[in-house]
């Protein structure tokens, strides 16, 4: 991927921010934009070093020998900025290629599990400088015998047990059948079990597993067709399967059955839910018991209730409360929208039935998943932005609200925009979610949204404004000030970048403030505004918009997406003078330009070659663009 970009990029991957989370969406914090790819990343919370940040981990070819992977990592500081050499330190080498990496945290380190091209799995106990604390790597499993390969996959997974890590690992037999292959590690690097002595050829031949919270873990396995069911067994901490037989989850398979994305999470009485794509175009759910049973006598929950609607992609976390937040992208007519829905011990939804938009999303490349914050729940997810793909951040608050009025983007240049899934984001109390991710220019970058917001904790009570005929009168409460605190009203057409318009001083005590912007914007203007404190602290209003004097954009959606031969498109109302459709491939080229003459048209794709594709609507007053897949 980057060698192909390699040249075009010179110039633009030299100006990436080399220290700190960045506030410019456009210039995303990277970490790492050594000229070779990297992959596969991987983050924790700094819970070793007392001062709190994250550590970073992914896979490298740096060494340029064969395309082979080492395993680099950084460890930052709250803030984004690196405590370790720059593009990271070499974590693990091997003589051949790393081709997977998990980790979890241990008692005073990290334990890291990598796999060593499907030959070997390998442990190692990291200290806060990404040093080894035992005196080599251990070797947890290896290929032999009748084994063909060890290797990761989807079933590959460290987890914290109460004496190290329990790790869970693919093997291949041969003549081609699999099992999922497990064994322990203490924090002193031995190893429980003899090399492969435990494993299990379970109901399907493709595995996943999640700690069971009692040193053991809950093994799924399913087909690897559409519609295949999807079994889930229990395996105690000495290798024991604790039920005599695995509970099948999806009433044989079909409509219900597998067909993307699963989501394991363990609930506080040790019960598992299990989050599925199902082939019926739907999103499930289903409960667990700890003790072999399905939990709910209705077997499981449907999330999607929208017809014709395809919903896919999932997310599931489970809050301290046991309640299940889900996330998913959802396909309609024309439109794809991430969704989000709640459901609490007793399989109820706790939104409204098929779920709450979060957002318009890019339905071609979006995986949404959600990260906690105490009972809120922050989504990160791609959505629509200046260059055509972003990656948004939106939370959602335990009383159903979103935090913020508008989407925060954290990064919306193309290049830097997440590769598929391959990101990760981190929990945090406070609400400062990070998000570390592998760009599509094969560069690894990370974000806070602390960082990235653009709404703060308020302490200057609500900010409103309203449009008098033609000045914008924006007034605002103040509470606690101290005299010498400044108010600057800051105004912005995109709710994102904004610029002082404005210094109000503040006059000591609760009072009402107002402030007359007498040229407002021609079109949107959002208004906040910045409390500059004495003491050296800066706090920021709500957001509040006005319009003002443009005409709003006519919303376009292209449907089928991705299209084979005849692509619909629909406009969100009847065309304005001078109206143009036209389809622009990725270089900018114009392909074909059709006139707007009426609200619905068909345009034909089929003599186009397969890739992405701009389609572009234009008019004296404002232009939109929708991009779709060309099959």
């Amino acid at each position: 991927m980057k060698k192909i970009y390699f040249a075009f990029l010179f110039l633009l991957l030299s100006a990436i921010a080399s220290a700190q989370f960045s506030l410019n969406a456009a210039t995303p914090f990277g970490l790492c934009n050594d000229s070779h790819d990297q992959k596969s990343t991987r983050a924790v919370d700094d819970d070793i070093t007392g001062s709190g940040g994250y550590f970073v981990f992914w896979l490298d070819s740096r060494s340029n020998t064969s395309n082979n992977y080492e395993l680099y990592g950084q460890s930052l500081d709250k803030n984004g900025n690196p405590r370790w050499e720059a593009n990271g330190r070499l974590i693990a080498s091997s003589g051949s290629t790393i081709t997977d990496i998990k980790v979890t945290k241990g008692p005073d380190g990290l334990l890291l599990a990598y796999v060593v091209k499907s030959d070997s799995v390998v442990c190692m106990y990291l200290d806060a400088n990404g040093v080894n604390k035992w005196a080599a790597p251990s070797l947890v499993a290896r290929k032999d015998g009748s084994i063909i390969y060890v290797d990761g996959g989807a079933a590959f997974n460290i987890f914290a047990t109460s004496t190290g890590a329990g790790i869970t690992y693919n093997i291949t037999f041969t003549g081609g059948f699999s099992a999922i292959g497990y064994n322990k590690i203490d924090i002193t690097g031995t190893v429980s079990f003899a090399n492969n002595s435990k494993s299990y050829s379970l109901s399907g031949y493709d595995y996943r597993s999640v700690s069971d919270g009692a040193d053991g873990f809950y093994a799924l396995s399913k087909g690897n067709g559409i519609g295949s069911t999807i079994t889930i067994d229990r395996i105690t901490s000495s290798g024991v399967k604790a039920w005599a037989n695995g509970v099948e989850i999806t009433n044989g398979g079909g409509a219900t059955g597998f067909a993307g994305n699963i989501s394991m999470n363990v609930a506080s009485n040790k019960d598992l839910y299990v989050t599925w794509d199902a082939s019926g175009s739907n999103v499930y759910v289903a409960r667990v018991s700890k003790s072999g049973s399905l939990a709910w006598n209705f077997g499981r929950v449907a999330l999607s209730l929208s017809s014709p609607a395809s919903a896919g992609r999932s997310n599931a976390r489970i809050t301290a409360a046991d309640s299940i937040i889900v996330t998913w992208n959802e396909n309609g007519v024309g439109a794809t929208n991430t969704m989000i829905q709640k459901l609490g011990q007793n399989g109820n939804i706790g939104l409204p039935a098929g779920g709450k938009i979060v957002d318009v999303a890019n339905g071609y490349y979006g995986y949404p998943k959600l990260a906690l914050n105490g009972d809120n729940a922050v989504c990160f997810f791609s959505t629509p932005g200046k260059n055509s793909v972003a990656i948004g951040a939106q939370t959602i608050n335990s009383d159903n609200s979103f935090k913020w009025p508008v989407t925060i983007p954290v990064t919306d240049a193309y290049l830097k925009w997440n590769f598929y899934d391959d990101y990760q984001v981190l929990d945090d109390a406070a609400g400062c979610n990070a998000i570390f991710w592998t760009g599509f220019d094969g560069n690894i970058y990370g974000a806070n949204t602390c960082e990235s917001e653009v709404v703060l904790p308020v302490k200057t009570g609500t900010l409103k404004a309203e449009m008098v005929g033609l000045q914008n009168k924006i007034t605002w409460e103040g509470f606690n000030q101290s005299a010498g605190d400044l108010y600057q009203v800051q105004r912005s057409s995109n709710a994102r970048d904004f610029t002082n318009i404005g210094t109000v001083a503040a006059k000591g005590t609760d009072n009402h403030y107002t402030w007359w912007d007498k040229q407002p914007l021609n079109g949107n203007s959002y208004y906040r505004i910045k409390l500059s404190g004495i003491s050296g602290n800066n706090e920021y209003s709500n957001i509040v918009k006005t319009t003002a004097g443009a005409q709003p954009l006519i919303m376009i959606s292209a449907y089928p997406n991705p299209v084979k031969n005849i692509l619909n498109v629909q406009l969100g109302q009847m065309p304005r003078t001078n109206a143009l459709i036209t389809v622009s491939d990725m270089a900018g080229k114009v392909i074909r330009t059709v006139p707007a003459n009426q609200s619905a048209l068909s345009i034909d794709m089929s003599h186009l070659s397969k890739g992405l594709y701009f389609i572009t609507y234009k008019d004296d007053k404002s232009k939109t663009v929708v991009k779709v897949q060309k099959d």
